[in-house]
């Protein structure tokens, strides 16, 4: 999005440092004018979209600003007229705007344009809008027109407002508020249908409605402020008598600017009203509009100057203005009594915010020029001055070694000092030409290492790693190990001729800051690492690491900022560094900032600034001298769908003076695009393959002989990918089928749940009915028991009055059940058949037989539903016979069911009702059998059978067959849902 890298990640906070330098700073204004692309440099109004593309309307036409480049439409492409006084984003993929003197027209992003509303009967300057309305009308006339999905409406101020001779100032959106009319009759506010007349009588000349939901409005020299309710009270500050507010806005920082009819420009801020043309030399410029983009950049619309940009910038700068010695800072050294700042001419040092300078002694050429700042002990700090050596302690310097110097145990003659290098505290390195010196032990002991044969003249850095000293010189590295030296001047094919910096990181890891790159040294391995693409950015001259672990470079490029996975984030004077040449670089680990030192002033870039990840994925390009070196890449030309925004950085690296070289390139079958910034920023591309040309020119010559081409292509996400849409049906339906499961198991659950409930219901009444078995059968138990007493057959009668009582228990234990085991109800019904048998004497015998099946596994059914089939066998079917009758009971499985057959040889069914006719008494035993088992067969899939037939139909006595057939499904669903898992 361009929105977040139009200034290349700037923030929104103003370039103001701190009450120490409110006074001294002032505000930097880049300007965009006809040679920057733009048709003309009359301004009237900008918009931004949300792809944050800023747009412009001009004297002639639209112009659309990516960050670099203008694109331009006008009449060619269909606007009405040339001239464009107001321009408004209206959501999605449109804009809406003015062609004056009476058309309005929208533009969506691929420039095309349509006419809404033409032929107007007052011209258009102005156009705000109101949630899906267009308000549009020309400052002080009596007109304007409204349109609304197609609609267009005119308005005349004096019939809307009720007032004579109203004159429309401004209209002002207060969002869900309703509408603000500013007119030389007061404030009128709508909302809905309902208005509001304000500050009567006033000529309201403009208003804005704030952040904070209340609206600041101008009365002629006089400001008011309302709160939420819109009460306005006055404000202590006024403008200059006759001044006439035609515009205003408010910035991210909730400062107020506003411009005169003529060339007035102020900012309000709570504390005061300040006049800002002289201090945005803006004095002789004619001011039509401020807009604040999304990034806290305010742009300034004029007339006849193009466009003013005051950027936001993520870095502090200081200058000499400020306190430094010299704006060309070369070494950076952070002490308890400050951060010091070498320059070519001195030493500062800045605390709190606050620089002073330290004397140092003269040396015969007058200048001070830098060379080296390290750590000697105790707050004692070793100051290498061209071609002196001095200490530096507490910031007062004692004395300077071109004298004889004696402090502490420190006692040694002068030396012609370029670099220095303390060790630890009894030994100190000095560099002095050709030849190094190691004094040791209070300069008891001197060592010295003539170089010459190393063609070494300058040495930049010195440090001790892997047991071998390391010396960076103007001749490559220098090792020494056990008085012994080796060069090291080729490094990955690479030909060193200049190393500025040694850096071990936490993970004992060497980096080595050279002119040729930067370089990792682990394992006795070095390995290149790659900042830029052109010379400059690989011209590294200082190295530091932030406290995650994230390496920062200086180079005369700017800034790189290397993650450990391989991104880098770059900064440069765009950025809002003062110089692309940065010559050291520090972090500083009390109040985590980096500090960079640049040709032009020290540049603070604060830790909370720090960006992880770019939007834009870097692409760096030469462009092509001989057409064999069209393009060099480092990154894969295989990129992911979020990688579609892309910074092209392109060089030139044959010609010296980089400034006066002109870029021009294209995106496949687009038109060339000239431009001296060597950035380029291209947003939104498409997926799929792409080709980016460059080349050259110097002089309007194009000097390139081959233009540079790189090939690329953007994946398409993954969902527009035909694989991704075989998933993701199969997942919806998947996801379908789930939810419909889920209710259909709800609702079959919640079936279940009432089955259980007649289950229950129905098995109660069975029980209640059958724990009072038959009145019958209980009356004539005992009759039979008094019939033994009375024969005085004792044996007979213990014996059935004990089967008798073991009935009623088991019939009372088995009616607390719903189901019971085959064994245990068989039992109960061979308890039943003997007592009847004894009863009734020689008239029925019985049998019961078990398969095998049925006897393996542990069948249950549902309890007490046997006895009423026995009852009625006996009593109604083998009673009434003249011979003995028979009873069988037959229990088989099979099909996960189990089958019982009763079969009797009595009179029949036929014949037992005709006998049963003229009784009265209705047994329920059957009824409620039969409802039982019409409920407990809903719980399956398989329902309970019950039949009942005739045993022989052609004989005199039938019989009766019943057969009950009990799957055992009913009885698993059954104890799933009385005791869920």
């Amino acid at each position: 999005m361009f929105a977040k890298n139009v200034l290349h990640k700037t923030i929104c906070f103003w370039l103001i440092l701190c009450p120490v330098f409110a006074m001294a700073q002032t505000f930097m204004l880049t300007q965009l004018t006809t040679h920057n692309g733009l048709p003309i440099d009359n301004v009237y109004a900008a918009a931004q979209d949300d792809n944050g593309f800023i747009w412009f309307g001009t004297d002639f036409g639209i112009a659309k600003y990516d960050g670099n480049r203008f694109t331009i439409y006008d009449k060619k492409t269909g606007m009405a007229n040339k001239a464009v006084t107001d321009i408004v984003y209206a959501g999605g993929d449109s804009l809406i705007f003015c062609s004056y003197p009476s058309t309005v027209q929208s533009i969506n992003k691929d420039g095309h344009i349509k006419t809404l509303v033409q032929n107007t009967v007052f011209a258009l300057q102005q156009l705000i809008r109101h949630n899906q309305q267009y308000y549009f009308y020309n400052r002080g006339y009596k007109n304007f027109g409204i349109w609304e999905n197609g609609k267009y409406q005119s308005c005349e101020t004096d019939s809307v407002f009720g007032q004579k001779d109203t004159k429309l100032n401004n209209i002002v959106s207060l969002k869900e508020n309703g509408l603000a009319f500013c007119t030389s009759k007061g404030l009128f506010i709508k909302k809905g249908q309902q208005w509001q007349h304000i500050l009567r009588n006033s000529n309201v000349q403009f208003a804005i409605y704030t952040t904070k939901k209340n609206i600041l409005a101008v009365c002629d020299d006089k400001l008011f402020q309302s709160d939420e309710n819109f009460v306005f009270k006055e404000l202590q500050f006024h403008f200059p008598p006759k001044l006439i507010v035609y515009h205003a806005t408010e910035d991210k920082n909730g400062n107020f600017w506003f411009r005169g009819l003529d060339k007035g420009i102020y900012r309000l801020t709570e504390n005061e009203l300040l006049e800002m043309s002289d201090r945005l030399g803006m004095e002789s410029k004619a001011l039509n509009e401020f807009f604040p983009d999304d990034n806290g950049n305010l742009w300034f619309c004029t007339d006849g100057a193009g466009i003013l940009l005051k950027k936001n910038s993520v870095f502090y700068n200081y200058e000499t203005k400020d306190g430094l010695t010299n704006n060309k800072v070369l070494r950076l050294l952070k002490q308890p009594g400050g951060l010091l700042i070498g320059t070519s001419n001195g030493i500062s040092v800045i605390k709190n915010k606050v620089i002073t300078k330290i004397d140092l002694p003269k040396i015969e050429n007058g200048l001070q020029y830098t060379t080296q700042l390290f750590p000697v002990a105790d707050q004692v700090t070793g100051i290498c001055i061209e071609k002196t050596f001095t200490f530096n302690k507490n910031t007062n310097v004692t004395e300077s070694l071109v004298k004889d110097f004696k402090t502490g145990q420190w006692n040694f003659r002068a030396f012609n000092t370029r670099f220095a290098w303390q060790q630890n505290s009894n030994s100190c390195w000095l560099l002095d030409g050709k030849k190094l010196f190691h004094l040791q032990n209070a300069v008891e002991k001197i060592i010295t290492y003539d170089l010459a044969s190393f063609a070494s003249r300058k040495g930049y850095c010195m440090t001790a790693f892997e047991d071998k000293l390391w010396l960076g010189t103007d001749a490559g590295i220098i090792q020494i190990y056990k008085d012994m030296l080796t060069r090291i001047d080729s490094i990955d094919e690479r030909n060193i001729r200049q190393v500025f910096k040694f850096f071990t990181d936490k993970k004992n890891r060497l980096w080595i800051a050279t002119d040729v790159g930067l370089f990792l040294y682990q394992n006795q391995k070095f390995t290149f690492k790659k900042t830029g693409q052109t010379t400059a950015s690989n011209y590294c001259t200082d190295i530091t690491i932030d406290d995650r672990e994230r390496i920062w470079v200086s180079t005369w490029d700017g800034i790189f900022m290397l993650n450990e996975d391989g991104t880098q984030v770059r900064y440069n004077t765009n950025d809002g560094l003062p110089s692309k040449t940065a010559n050291c670089i520090l972090f500083d680990t009390t109040d985590r900032k980096i500090y960079i030192g640049t040709d032009n002033g020290l540049a603070v870039l604060q830790e909370n600034l720090f960006f992880n990840n770019s939007n834009y994925r870097n692409i760096f390009i030469n462009c092509s001298l001989t057409g064999d070196d069209n393009y060099f890449i480092s990154n894969s030309s295989s990129l992911q769908p979020r990688d579609n925004n892309l910074n092209f950085y392109l060089s030139f690296p044959y010609y010296q003076e980089a400034n006066k070289v002109i870029y021009e390139y294209r995106l496949d079958d687009g038109v060339w695009i000239s431009t001296s910034n060597p950035a380029i920023n291209i947003s939104g591309i498409s997926s799929g393959p792409h080709r980016f040309f460059a080349r050259a020119k110097i002089n309007d010559a194009v000097i390139s002989k081959a233009e540079s081409i790189f090939s690329f292509t953007i994946e398409k996400p993954f969902y527009k990918k035909w694989w991704f849409w075989i998933p993701a049906l199969l997942l919806l339906q998947f996801l379908v089928f789930r939810v419909i499961n889920h209710f259909n198991k709800k609702a079959k659950e919640k079936k279940l749940a009432l089955q259980m409930q007649k289950a229950d219901y129905a098995s109660l009444k069975q029980q209640a009915f059958t724990s009072l078995m038959n009145p019958h059968f209980i009356f004539n138990a005992l009759n039979s028991v008094q019939h033994y007493i009375n024969k005085q057959d004792r044996q007979l009668a213990n014996k059935y009055l004990s089967n008798f009582a073991t009935l009623i228990r088991r019939s009372f234990e088995a009616s607390q059940k719903s189901f019971v085991t085959l064994e245990e109800e068989l039992q109960t019904m061979r308890l039943y058949l003997e007592l009847e048998q004894m009863r009734f004497t020689d008239k029925f015998d019985y049998s019961i037989s078990v398969s095998k099946e049925a006897e393996d596994e542990d069948w249950m059914l549902p309890s007490m539903m046997l006895q009423p089939f026995l009852e009625n066998a006996v009593l109604h079917g083998l009673m009434p016979l003249d011979t003995k009758g028979l009873l069988t009971i037959d229990v088989t499985a099979e099909n996960n069911c189990l089958k019982i057959v009763i079969t009797d040889n009595g009179i029949g069914i036929e014949k037992s009702k005709a006998l049963q006719s003229g009784n009265k008494h209705n047994s329920k035993g059957m009824q409620l059998i039969n409802e039982r088992l019409e409920i407990l067969s809903k719980l399956g899939k398989e329902p309970i059978t019950l039949t009942i037939t005739a045993l022989n139909m052609y004989a005199t006595n039938p019989g009766t067959k019943i057969t009950l057939t009990i799957p055992q499904e009913v009885y698993e669903v059954f104890q799933q849902q009385r005791n869920p898992a």
